[in-house]
């Protein structure tokens, strides 16, 4: 994956094999990603240095956003009983 100035930032091709769903910037050297697919739906801290799951979900999971001070990290899921759900300490 390539990021801003040319900057390259790896992870297994295997969390890359679905839809892209979100990305949000968590500082200036980490990226949260989300991902889809019919076999596992990701959310990923991604660093230079690699890349990191911090959750899994058998529904689409998408849209993260980064609370102003880093900590809490807000991701919305596909379902029925609820939209949104938030990770603390990833």
């Amino acid at each position: 994956m390539t990021i801003g100035a040319g900057e390259t930032w790896s992870a297994p091709a295997s969390w890359f094999s679905g839809t892209l769903t979100g990305v949000a910037f968590r500082g200036a050297s980490q990226l949260i990603v989300t991902t889809a697919s019919a076999r596992e739906n990701l959310v990923l801290l991604v660093k230079q240095a690699g890349a990191r799951k911090i959750w899994s979900s058998p529904r689409t999971v998408s849209l993260p956003v980064i609370s102003p001070d880093g900590k809490h990290l807000l991701v919305a899921v596909t379902t029925e009983s609820s939209n949104a759900w938030l990770v603390e300490d990833y």
